[in-house]
């Protein structure tokens, strides 16, 4: 009898101790508990299957949300800021740029994909020497990218001191000769030219007309 009473007060006490932890957690499931760490490394149903046997849904994440949660490496980390450092220098300049040589510069950036080439190209100083620049890679410049005061003394056939390459071959042809003084990439240059026989010289420095010459000068 006693045997007995005891069990049934075990019970009742198995009883009230389960049904009170119940109502501290109720409805609790497995993804619940698993999404309830604010979508910690491992999600139930994202990085893997909630059940054996074939999902209901396709288990995984996109590779852009693989990468964020991913910790980078020192070397990435260090690349990542390379990357930020030159947005900003590339925003910079554009920002700096006059309305006119803005849009020469949208007319030309796509072909230069990466943003360390324009950076560069921004670098320059003024349309004609982008324009020199651009030339030199081989993409065809438009004629209206040229100054107004260089597209007069070109229809003159003239030669302007400041003016560029380009609008010097537009103006009097290609030269016969150019002879390189010092390091190339410093473009100090004199160009040979012949007109009725007589040779003419231009001077560049650092690409640009410092000066010419001709027989009787």
């Amino acid at each position: 009898m006693k045997n007995g009473v005891k069990k049934s007060t075990i019970g009742v006490v198995c009883c009230l101790l389960f049904s009170g932890c119940s109502l501290l957690y109720p409805d609790r499931t497995h993804t619940e508990q698993m999404d309830k760490d604010s979508d910690g490394f491992f999600v139930a149903g994202e990085d893997f299957s909630v059940v054996n046997g074939d999902p209901t849904k396709e288990v995984g994440r996109d590779k852009e949300t693989i990468q964020e949660r991913t910790p980078l490496t020192s070397k990435q980390e260090k690349e990542n800021l390379r990357q930020e450092m030159l947005m900003e220098e590339l925003k910079y300049l554009e920002e700096k740029l006059p309305e006119s040589e803005y849009q020469h510069y949208i007319t030309y950036a796509e072909k230069f994909p990466t943003i360390s080439e324009r950076i560069f190209l921004l670098r320059m100083e003024g349309v004609a020497e982008r324009n020199e620049y651009l030339a030199s890679r081989g993409i065809e410049v438009e004629r209206n990218a040229i100054s107004m005061k260089e597209e007069s003394a070109i229809k003159n056939q003239e030669i302007l001191v400041g003016m560029s390459k380009n609008a010097v071959m537009q103006s009097w042809g290609r030269p016969i000769r150019i002879d390189t003084a010092g390091d190339p990439s410093f473009e100090n240059e004199r160009w040979l030219f012949y007109n009725s026989g007589e040779p003419r010289y231009i001077f560049f420095e650092r690409g640009k007309v410092r000066g010419w010459m001709t027989k009787n000068d």
